[in-house]
């Protein structure tokens, strides 16, 4: 697992490698709305963005969330 950090000390950037990550540390807002629309994949890696959070689950598919942790793009 490889996380990258901000200037203040922060998670910025934490990638798996293909691995699940732990949830702890992921806005809940996330693990729910992933749960209830993309039951059973993990979260691999997870980006946290200027507006937002980009996340990539097991199955390669990526899903950018807004400030607000509303789901407003995918990307495969």
């Amino acid at each position: 697992t490889e996380i990258e950090f901000s200037s203040r000390g922060e998670w910025k950037d934490v990638d798996g490698k293909h691995t699940a990550l732990p949830t702890s540390f992921i806005p809940a807002q996330i693990i729910n709305a992933l749960r209830a629309q993309h039951a059973g994949q993990s979260i691999v890696q997870i980006e946290r963005k200027r507006r937002g959070y980009k996340v990539e689950l097991s199955s390669g598919l990526e899903i950018q969330f807004d400030s607000r942790y509303q789901i407003v793009g995918y990307d495969d």
